[in-house]
């Protein structure tokens, strides 16, 4: 299943199915996943034999910890799993590929049924098991000692799989044209799975010895199998359900059974903010606090997968850079080193040094924040995306608890229940607007009208009402996980301590987005039978308050190098093996992070890399290709067109 298409059904299955319910509030399956939906219509179909078809060397060796949705193009041939940094408890390392019940279109496949079902696949491009590819080519045989090792994880924060709901791994057959089952794990929830092995995610090794695998056009695939709960409440029925991890899937020779040993520094985990309280706030309430508001305790876990007896010289950089005038702060020392043995995972705390975030934006501002380890010791390292870690802190005009990824629905199951959130502020302002992220529901049965309400405070609880209006129902957007603005009539000026939420009319759920990575229950409130109640559940409501002079959230900052950054590939036409390429008016520090993509004449891409001022064109036939340059937040972006003559 395709990247947003699992994504959206894991949102449904919270909000339909398998829902945890606790007096007047429930928790609930997803039942689309509506981020998925946009991404995938970009994306390329799989590859097939033929002169489209990518052909790869050993070793093949992915661990998902890249900044995108789907799975990258040079290793897996199609987009039905979802990439990400979520779902995954504990994982290898940072990003995981999750399989659930969402087809590539986002919502539930269409012949889903009660009785388990083939859902997701992630297929590998053509892998070269005929032999190898370099100054001495050799036949590659059984006795080469080939395996594919691969880490998996049942349900994660997401659904646990039912007994027969499996993930499978299959093998391709070119002689017989056949995929094979070579490995299937039963369901079971991830309690029962520690239980059973001790681990969050279990190694599984797998040798390859028939002869008829030896071929250019061998290929290998996981799938799942699922099954939907049967449901006759159409506001219940999703696709999020029996949900399975897949993390650091490595094939190469001169392997054994239970190996694994592989040179990679590499991120565990990754965050998303530097505050106390909020992954994001205004500016101005920031400013006035701003020492109060740092968390000085953040630290970021990464570890060693190289189990030799080889001690390896780290250096841990830690650097915060602001996105408007370009201004650098960095750790002291900078970097920090030690020495790392075989297996040890470290929990790496940057020296702070009282640092609060400070710019000379006139309004707003915005932050890259990032951790990153390195070595010199060899070997060299296998993988380098996962060598570093980092998040933008934002500084806009709303505050923010949630990291804008619902894992869940939260609503409540009275008439006349009530839903608050709390925020407090650090001086006063004028709260203008309220956006909310709804899921949606089969048939968008949520969308039952409620009053959009505002609360003062009362010793810790929600008091008064002090603005109220009907006619407000859950509202979706196309783009993916964009929220809803729901505008006051005229700005409410606030001081101290402020709830906001709902007043519903019927019994329905609303299906509000809940994000399941961070617990913010002491600050949701719900009342049902006249009493004011703490939410019982683990996480946090996608409500964003908005204040100051705007009815809108501000979405970013761009600074005007990035607006000023230019693309110039020459020469152009390119008879040469050589192909420049220069990105004018950004800094060096700013190059590192592009990537540079290029795709032909039918939209195939054919070559990622990070960027790099010079590339070689040699496997590049004459014809028409686009560059693209860009930035993994899509702030750079650029693009020209080549021809190879």
């Amino acid at each position: 299943m395709t990247t947003l298409k699992r994504f959206l059904i894991f949102i449904f299955t919270i909000l339909l199915g398998g829902f945890y319910a606790s007096a007047q509030e429930f928790i609930s399956p997803l039942s689309s996943y509506p981020t998925l939906l946009k991404y995938n219509n970009l994306q390329e179909k799989s590859t097939t034999k033929g002169s489209s078809a990518i052909f790869l060397k050993l070793p093949f060796i992915d661990d998902f910890s890249y900044n995108r949705l789907s799975p990258d193009d040079r290793l897996w041939s199609n987009k039905y799993v979802f990439i990400n940094k979520s779902f995954g408890v504990n994982p290898v390392t940072i990003g995981v590929a999750t399989f659930d019940a969402v087809n590539d279109t986002g919502g539930i496949y269409s012949y889903a049924s009660s009785f388990p079902f083939i859902a997701d696949s992630l297929t590998s491009n053509y892998v070269r098991l005929d032999s190898t590819i370099g100054s001495l080519n050799q036949l590659l045989s059984p006795a080469d000692s080939i395996y594919l090792s691969f880490y998996f994880q049942p349900q994660g924060i997401g659904n646990p799989p039912e007994k027969e709901d499996s993930l499978i791994l299959q093998f391709f057959n070119p002689l017989a044209n056949l995929w094979t089952n070579i490995w299937q794990h039963e369901g079971m929830s991830l309690d029962s799975f520690r239980n059973m092995y001790g681990v969050d995610f279990k190694m599984v090794s797998i040798p390859i010895v028939n002869p008829a695998y030896f071929s250019k056009y061998f290929r290998f695939r996981f799938l799942n199998k699922v099954s939907i709960p049967n449901n006759t409440i159409p506001s219940w029925r999703s696709g999020l359900y029996d949900h399975w991890n897949l993390d650091y899937v490595y094939l190469n020779k001169d392997r054994n059974y239970g190996d694994n040993s592989i040179s990679d520094l590499a991120f565990m985990e990754s965050k998303n903010t530097l505050l106390k309280n909020y992954v994001s706030m205004p500016w101005e309430q920031y400013k006035v606090a701003a020492a109060a508001e740092i968390d000085n305790t953040i630290s970021v876990k990464f570890r060693n997968m190289d189990l030799s007896p080889t001690v390896k010289n780290v250096n841990q950089f830690f650097s915060i850079e602001d996105l408007y005038d370009k201004s650098f702060y960095k750790a002291t020392p900078y970097p920090s080193s030690f020495n790392m043995t075989s297996g040890m995972q470290v929990n790496y705390l940057p020296s702070y040094g009282g640092y609060t975030f400070q710019s000379s934006s006139p309004k707003y501002a915005d932050f890259e924040v990032m951790y990153r380890v390195l070595t010199n010791t060899p070997p060299a390292e296998s993988i380098r995306t996962n060598d570093t870690m980092r998040f933008y802190q934002r500084f806009y005009n709303y505050y923010a608890y949630d990291d804008g990824i619902p894992e869940a629905g939260y609503g409540l199951s009275n008439a006349s229940a009530r839903l608050a959130y709390k925020f407090t502020l650090n001086k006063g302002d004028s709260l203008q607007a309220i956006e909310m992220y709804f899921n949606q529901t089969l048939g968008n049965s949520s969308q039952q009208y409620f009053y959009l309400t505002v609360w003062d405070d009362n010793n810790g609880q929600p008091g008064n009402v002090i603005y109220e209006k009907a006619g407000k129902r859950p509202e979706y957007q196309s783009d993916l996980f964009k929220y809803y603005t729901y505008k006051l009539d005229k700005g409410i000026y606030l001081t101290g301590t402020f709830y906001v939420g709902w007043r519903q009319n019927t019994y329905d759920n609303m299906n509000l987005g809940f994000d399941m990575n961070k617990d913010n229950h002491n600050k949701i409130f719900y009342n049902s039978t006249g009493t004011w109640l703490n939410s019982s559940f683990a996480g946090t409501l996608m409500i964003r308050p908005i204040l100051g002079s705007e009815k809108v959230a501000y979405t970013g900052i761009v600074s005007s190098k990035q607006n000023l950054a230019d693309l110039i590939i020459y020469p152009n036409p390119c008879s040469t093996s050589i192909l420049n390429i220069e990105i004018q008016n950004l800094s060096q520090s700013e190059k590192l992070k592009l990537n540079t993509q290029i795709y032909n004449i039918n939209g195939q891409l054919i070559y990622s890399e990070q960027y790099s001022p010079i590339i070689r064109t040699d496997n590049l036939k004459k014809g028409i290709y686009l560059v693209k340059i860009s930035s993994d937040d899509l702030r750079i972006n650029k693009s020209k067109k080549l021809i190879i003559q």
